[in-house]
């Protein structure tokens, strides 16, 4: 019983979230939620990630957080209310093994909001702002390179030391929570104004683990609570 637009849209460029923006004005005549939500991203050993892999995942999924703020910004501070939702991942606070453009970029996204977050909690406090944290998701990330760009060379070709690494990757997604489950959460953080939003409770462990190890100044411990 909803009107939906869909638009497809290349994150990493500023003219096709123009594009959407504009779009979503002259059909609705307003916005007042962003969810900056697109993500790409696997797994390989640094060595074998080539830039053209590096600027894939990076432009995705910062600088796709980065555009959509940038440009909804202007739409959103003009609503009465407003929020915004930045993606990001436990990568984000966690930095995992083999997954390094994408825990570079996730790192970013929750610098970003939470920088966000303190400006407009006085510059714009009507305009709220979420970082959603997921651990494992059903979603079809595993297939991101069908949109791969020219220049990236496929993991299995470039880092097929890593098989089987990934096939435990690709299990573990299939056996994550399901989308609607963490867009309840979601919902609710929005309804909450939460800055950091946990699709799985139990990852705030690893949050704060990385702190306490910092402070201690000691080596960061594993999910499971191990040092090197």
């Amino acid at each position: 019983g909803h009107e939906v637009l869909a638009l497809r849209t290349g994150v990493s460029k500023p003219e096709d979230i123009q594009a959407l923006a504009d779009a979503a004005v002259a059909r609705f005549g307003a916005v007042h939620l962003l969810c900056n939500n697109a993500g790409v991203g696997g797994f390989q050993r640094f060595e074998t990630t080539g830039q053209a892999t590096w600027d894939w995942i990076v432009g995705v999924n910062l600088w796709g957080v980065v555009n959509g703020c940038r440009i909804f910004l202007p739409i959103l501070e003009a609503q009465d209310e407003a929020h915004i939702v930045n993606t990001a991942s436990v990568a984000g606070i966690y930095a995992y093994n083999y997954l390094h453009p994408y825990n570079v970029a996730k790192a970013g996204v929750v610098a970003l909001t939470e920088g966000m977050w303190r400006e407009f909690a006085t510059d714009k406090p009507h305009v709220g702002v979420s970082v959603l944290l997921p651990a494992s998701v059903d979603t079809a990330i595993v297939n991101d390179e069908r949109n791969a760009p020219p220049g990236h060379v496929a993991r299995a070709e470039a880092d097929p030391a890593l098989a089987e690494f990934r096939k435990m990757y690709v299990a573990g997604i299939a056996a994550g929570m399901d989308p609607a489950a963490v867009a309840e959460t979601t919902l609710q953080g929005i309804r909450t104004r939460q800055l950091h939003i946990f699709s799985h409770p139990e990852t705030r462990a690893l949050a704060s683990m990385r702190g306490e190890d910092i402070a201690a100044g000691m080596p960061l411990r594993d999910m499971f609570g191990n040092r090197p």
